[in-house]
């Protein structure tokens, strides 16, 4: 059922932040025919509309579930029956990343003047080869995400018939999908404890003296590798070159062959936990494949995908010259279609005249069949939600960390129109969530999604924070509703409604 909102306030229900350059790209990638996609395009209609709230950007989102399920039944289709399906598609993800890597590197090594001294024609030029690239690293940013998705179902299915008991499937399952697993806070902690320990070799030798050439390229190195994104619970900062010459000081004296034997030790141990429970099923070749299948795309998708934002980072002098042309603030390219973009170039539309409608007024972004088109203006006949029956008094969706808690829901739509009513030990249920949710998540009791798979960022900090949680439910929080009384059991993957709040 769906229903057409006439008061323009509901809108603060699915609420999210959205910039249209990404969103449209991605739409391109995955919803026409791009001829680089190895899935059948998913024609489907899909609509992102942004307003303005208490000075903040919100977005309503709807979309048709058909998606994201045509997508899923073609992608495990290719897995069951084509040979090497696997191989062929991780291959395909890791060469597109190298190719990002190599182009954004060319954009940072060309420096603020060479864009500076561009014309408005070259520098179109120059924006659309960074149009290409994203849309190649859209493509393969998602195709692990949806790997796991239909691995995780693949590997379910697999420990079901071979142990026919749920705790103990449950806790395999919970080994194989963490233990062990690589992680970008992980492989950057390693990183510069292997080059804090070259950094030290060098003072050594040379009597403490930071100026050494050979030291700042390993701290540079290090800060454009690492540093654009740096990561505690979830939360991320850009750091300068500075930052990361006071860290290295800050741990000099640090025994970081030590820290790093620790390290290495404990990532041992848990590979040989992951390894001798697939030892138990040898019996079960499909079994002990999926596993390996669902940990080589997690490794990926767990540290690439966040080497992508850095890369992206990388290209700042170009983004920085894109907004100075348009007259924005900053990113504020961003907010625009790559066609307003180059339109804007060629002087044929006001870029700022439209940033400042569309934080005034909203836009709407809309996918219906091969066309996609951004819109300035909102009007109560863009405002759709899809409804769930209110019959509905128990759904499902995938445990990220398993725990059974009861309490009283809070539905938490966006960070700073919520913050006031959310209070310790309620029940998180939010459409997807982002490091701004930090503080509630610490809070909450149990945490419940629309979207998300094994490695969204709800899932990746439940783990850490060991709080119970269950994503990609769909429809959380059209079925749920302040102060409702449910059960999460995140061992299972179920959410019962108690009771109704009045």
């Amino acid at each position: 059922m769906y229903k057409a909102f006439s008061d323009p306030k509901n809108i603060e229900k699915m609420v999210r932040e959205i910039e249209v350059f990404w969103e449209e790209i991605t739409l391109e990638v995955f919803h026409r025919p791009y001829k680089l996609n190895p899935f059948k395009s998913v024609r489907t209609w899909m609509k992102y509309v942004s307003t303005p709230a208490k000075n903040k950007r919100v977005v309503f989102i709807y979309w048709d579930t058909k998606l994201e399920d045509v997508f899923i039944k073609d992608l495990l289709g290719r897995l069951n029956k084509r040979r090497g399906e696997f191989n062929k598609l991780t291959k395909l993800f890791h060469k597109t990343y190298k190719d990002y890597k190599k182009f954004t590197d060319k954009v940072s090594k060309a420096g603020r003047d060479y864009y500076k001294n561009q014309s408005n024609k070259e520098l179109s030029s120059t924006f659309k080869e960074f149009v290409n690239e994203s849309k190649k690293i859209a493509l393969a940013y998602y195709i692990p995400y949806y790997l796991v998705i239909v691995i995780e179902r693949l590997l379910r299915a697999d420990l079901k018939s071979a142990v026919k008991n749920q705790k103990i499937e449950n806790e395999i399952f919970d080994t194989i999908s963490t233990q062990g697993i690589s992680n970008f806070v992980g492989e950057e902690r390693k990183s510069f404890l292997k080059a804090l320990i070259r950094t030290q070799k060098i003072l050594r030798n040379n009597h403490k003296d930071w100026n050494d050439g050979r030291i700042r390229r390993i701290v540079f190195k290090q800060w454009y590798d690492f540093g654009l994104r740096a990561f505690k619970h979830g939360t991320y900062q850009s750091l300068s070159l500075d930052d990361y010459v006071k860290k290295f000081k800050k741990y000099i004296d640090f025994n970081a062959n030590n820290e790093l034997g620790k390290i290495y030790k404990k990532e041992l141990k848990e590979k040989q936990a992951v390894a001798d429970i697939l030892k138990r099923f040898y019996e079960y070749p499909a079994l002990t494949k999926h596993a390996k299948w669902l940990r080589a795309v997690m490794n990926d998708r767990n540290f690439d995908s966040e080497k992508v934002n850095i890369y992206f980072y990388h290209c700042t002098d170009l983004f920085y010259e894109l907004d100075k042309r348009l007259g924005v603030a900053k990113d504020g390219y961003l907010f625009l279609s790559a066609e307003e973009i180059l339109k804007g170039l060629e002087g044929k539309l006001n870029a700022q005249k439209i940033l400042k409608e569309r934080r005034g007024t909203g836009f709407v972004i809309k996918q219906i069949g091969n066309k996609v088109a951004v819109s300035t203006g909102v009007s109560p006949k863009d405002l759709h939600e899809r409804e769930a029956t209110k019959e509905i008094t128990q759904f499902e969706g995938s445990p990220a960390y398993k725990g059974l808690v009861r309490g009283k829901v809070k539905v938490v739509l966006g960070t700073g129109l919520d913050a006031e009513k959310f209070k310790k030990r309620d029940i998180l249920v939010t459409p997807m969530t982002t490091p701004k949710f930090i503080p509630f998540i610490k809070q909450a009791s149990a945490v419940i999604t629309d979207e998300g798979g094994l490695l969204c960022h709800a899932a990746i900090i439940s783990r850490e924070l060991k709080t119970p949680c269950i994503i990609g439910t769909k429809i959380a929080t059209k079925v749920l509703k302040d102060e409702d009384l449910i059960e999460v059991d995140a061992n299972r993957g179920i959410v019962k409604i108690l009771k109704r709040s009045k």
